[in-house]
């Protein structure tokens, strides 16, 4: 009887050594992963920085053309009036 619970424990202690040596393999991959994961939310902050970037951007240029627009009316209406207080005056 002595003989088998020592046997047991023996047997026991070979378990508890690869429970901790698994243990300690599952905690390296633990540490690994919550590295990978740093990384990408550091990707990921760049990234939104970037399309705040690129959305700023396209506002400023979609408020260009407005301008260009604006100023493109203008011109021609300016234009307009000018052609025609011209013929206005070579009638007179």
């Amino acid at each position: 009887m002595i003989q088998q619970k020592n046997a047991l424990y023996q047997e026991l202690s070979g378990v508890r050594k690869v429970v901790n040596e698994k243990d300690a393999e599952i905690e390296g991959l633990r540490k690994e992963m919550e590295a990978m994961k740093e990384g990408q939310n550091d990707v990921k902050s760049q990234a939104d920085k970037v399309t705040e970037l690129i959305n700023k951007v396209s506002a400023d240029i979609t408020a260009s053309f407005a301008l260009k627009d604006s100023t493109r009316e203008e011109y021609y209406k300016a234009r307009y009036n000018y052609e025609e207080q011209r013929d206005k005056i070579h009638h007179i």
